[in-house]
């Protein structure tokens, strides 16, 4: 009865078993890269000079020959393999100090199992792209941005068609032969596509439209009706393109982006009420355009917002500084030079955002913002050509005194400072501004970071105190157009830089 109630399991089936055992095991073991492939890595390091700058990472360290306890190449540093099979899959050289042409004999084209590949950030000596870039059909990621290749990019480039990532950006680089159109009908898989600077076709082909995945888009130059069709966006950058006519109006339906970039072309409309609707929004960079019109109350509900640019635009009104204080989220706020007024008076310091950038030029401010008095991270403050009358406030005169880097007051009607004249406690100020006010009294010597001092055309008058020859890193100091006294014998060792 015992033997009758054991499991029969025939040989075979045991065979079976044991076979996919060791099959699991032997497909568990981490492979060493192919001595073929590290022997190509070896020679793409001795085809180039490492010419060291000021950022970056010499990734080519870690690559040793043989005799050199090299070890197992997909350790070493930019490298990645497959672990079942060893080939090489990703390198990984972005900002690896390469230097020197590359052409199409190069060993890196015998790496034929790549899927993605990193040159971004090098100087490649202005050569052309290498026609064996299509050699690597397997590529899906493909990042050549800011490397200083040059010329027509090659047709080969569309015959990597399961590419998902392309960066070209940064390069002096041309797409005619073949057009962007061809681009946009045989690289059809692509969600991240980055041509800023290369110069393509004046016209951007409707063909676009259907790289339904596509969720990264910046171009130069580009036009405005076929991107609405592009619903998965969730990064519009068209900065600098010298394009013209009313782009927002296509992106109604783009309710998944998070950034959208049109800054310093010349678009002109309004800015729609359904921007609002875009609730994802993070980024808004619509500065120096032709924008016109006033400004829609839907843009203070965007509450993710954490970038505001509407800067050197025509945008007109009047609005409560508080409304875009409500966004509790925004660090970057420019709203400098347009045709509206900001009214302060309803501002209370009670739960206001922690800025890091703000531009309120010619907002016709009456008055210090007193939210002010609470910030203590912001690196750059700009409230020229304003009608701010009176004296500095002492909280102005300090504020954020470990971060501020530029302070702008030029263009007001600013007669002098709530406190005596001391050095202010700012320890990281490369440049403050103080020119064409109405200052009087002795010139304030600034903190000893001050790169560049403005103060001329104000009433200061008196002697300026021979510590402003002891600050180490100034460049540039303009004190043109005021009554001094006498100058300390000391500025004449300074650089030619000055003006006074």
């Amino acid at each position: 009865m015992g033997l009758l109630s054991q499991p029969f399991v025939p040989k075979c089936s045991l065979f079976l078993i044991l076979s996919l055992f060791l099959t699991r095991c032997v497909s568990s073991v981490k492979q060493p890269c192919l001595y073929s492939e590290r022997s190509a890595l070896l020679q793409l390091k001795e085809s180039f000079i490492l010419k060291k700058s000021a950022s970056g990472h010499p990734k080519f360290g870690s690559w040793k020959g043989e005799g050199e306890d090299g070890g197992d190449c997909c350790s070493w540093d930019g490298v990645e393999c497959d672990d079942s099979t060893g080939h090489v899959t990703g390198l990984d050289l972005g900002s690896s100090f390469l230097h020197g042409s590359i052409h199409s004999n190069n060993s890196l084209f015998q790496l034929h199992h790549l899927r993605k590949l990193d040159l971004s950030d090098n100087d490649f000596n202005g050569s052309k792209i290498p026609l064996a870039i299509g050699r690597l059909s397997r590529l899906s990621h493909l990042d050549l941005s800011f490397s200083e290749f040059s010329g027509q990019i090659p047709y080969e480039v569309l015959e990597l068609s399961k590419l998902v990532i392309l960066d070209l950006s940064g390069n002096d680089l041309e797409l005619r032969k073949p057009s962007l159109k061809s681009l946009a009908e045989r690289l059809i898989n692509l969600k991240h596509l980055n041509l800023d600077g290369v110069k393509a076709s004046s016209t951007i082909p409707q063909s676009l439209a259907n790289l339904s995945s596509l969720t990264y888009l910046s171009l130069d130059p580009t036009t405005l009706s076929w991107l609405g069709k592009l619903s998965k966006l969730t990064a519009l950058e068209l900065d600098s393109t010298n394009s013209k006519g009313d782009v927002l109006s296509s992106l109604k339906n783009l309710t998944m982006l998070n950034e959208l970039l049109v800054s310093q072309n010349q678009f002109s409309s309004r800015i729609p009420s359904w921007l609002g609707n875009l609730t994802r929004l993070v980024y808004i960079d619509l500065g120096v355009n032709e924008l016109w019109g006033p400004l829609p109350t839907s843009i203070f509900t965007l509450v993710n917002l954490e970038v505001l640019d509407l800067e050197i635009n025509h945008i007109s009104g009047s609005y409560n500084l508080e409304s875009f204080l409500n966004l509790k989220n925004v660090r970057h706020l420019q709203l400098a030079s347009n045709n509206f007024s900001l009214l302060t008076s309803t501002v209370t310091n009670v739960s206001v955002p922690k800025l890091t950038y703000l531009t309120l030029d010619s907002c016709n401010l009456l008055e210090f913002p007193n939210f002010l008095s609470s910030q203590h991270e912001l690196q750059f403050l700009s409230l020229a050509d304003n009608k701010i009358h009176g004296l500095i406030p002492k909280w102005l005169w300090g504020l954020s005194a470990e971060t501020l880097e530029v302070l702008d007051l030029r263009g007001n009607f600013l007669t002098g400072f709530h406190q005596p004249i001391v050095v202010p406690p700012w320890t990281n100020i490369r440049e403050l501004d103080l020119s064409s006010n109405k200052l009087q009294g002795s010139l304030p010597v600034p903190p000893a970071s001050i790169a560049h001092y403005y103060a001329s055309n104000n009433l200061l008058k008196g002697e300026i105190s021979s510590m402003i020859c002891n600050l180490p890193s100034i460049t540039l100091l303009d004190i043109s157009n005021i009554a001094c006294g006498m100058l300390p014998p000391c500025l004449g060792n300074l650089s030619n830089h000055f003006q006074y």
